[in-house]
């Protein structure tokens, strides 16, 4: 579905951007991914350095749409007439934007399985095809009650390092993407990979582990995709379709 943009203030590529960072917090919100009004996700604003869009904060993801997104400078500063970002997540994301310039998406979650994992010493464990994706491609940072400050910056970056993804010790889960639709489909699939490994864990039964080759052969997918379009491609334009028949006011 096609979606006009209805204000001057934004350039095509950064309405385009927001439509679909709407669709993914919507996504998100259908998916029961969310936690009230906390939580973020911010993308960076196409062809302009250090500028990204994220929610405003106090709005459930179900009334986020294109237009209530705001606009920040790598200093924080409000831009356009949306002035209550969520101060959290323009700390987290700017640090991530700032550490991976490859970085166009960044997405972090509060999942009930998510937050599980993130409390046990063993992490996430290579035991399901779920969590093949993320086999030596994930962080792990120690709880901080992250304020923001440069020091802050500086240790989420770090432990991101060169991953897609980040577990936030006792705190959540947080994964990143060259484009919305894969940082997305890592978030949804690192959840899954969560939430199957508690259920295993809590039947007390041995895990089976894989040959390394095996997972090695999942992870890749995520470098080359997967029926010929890039990773997450597919399923994203499915979730689309599907909130442009539902309820498309996400565009607005």
């Amino acid at each position: 579905m096609q979606h006009d943009k209805p204000r001057l203030e934004f350039s095509d590529a950064e309405w385009a951007t927001r439509v679909q960072l709407a669709a993914c917090y919507r996504i998100l919100y259908r998916l029961r991914m969310t936690d009230t009004i906390n939580t973020h996700i911010a993308a960076r604003v196409p062809g302009v350095e250090d500028r990204f869009i994220l929610n405003p904060y106090g709005l459930l993801f179900n009334e986020i749409c294109a237009s209530n997104l705001v606009t920040v400078d790598a200093q924080g500063r409000y831009l356009g007439s949306h002035s209550n970002v969520n101060a959290a997540g323009f700390s987290i994301h700017g640090a991530i934007f700032k550490a991976r310039p490859d970085v166009f998406c960044s997405l972090h979650t509060h999942t009930r399985a998510g937050v599980a994992v993130s409390m046990l010493k063993s992490g996430l464990l290579p035991a399901s095809q779920f969590a093949f994706y993320f086999h030596n491609r994930i962080g792990y940072s120690a709880y901080r009650h992250f304020g923001g400050s440069d020091d802050d910056c500086r240790a989420l970056g770090a432990d991101l390092g060169k991953n897609i993804a980040l577990i936030l010790e006792n705190h959540g889960l947080l994964t990143v993407g060259s484009t919305i639709p894969e940082a997305f489909q890592l978030t949804y699939y690192l959840d899954k990979a969560c939430d199957v490994q508690i259920a295993a864990q809590a039947t007390g039964g041995e895990l089976i582990f894989p040959p390394e080759d095996e997972i090695l052969a999942m992870a890749q997918e995520v470098d080359t995709g997967f029926g010929g379009k890039p990773f997450g491609v597919p399923e994203w334009e499915a979730l689309v379709r599907e909130l442009d028949r539902d309820d498309p006011s996400y565009a607005d």
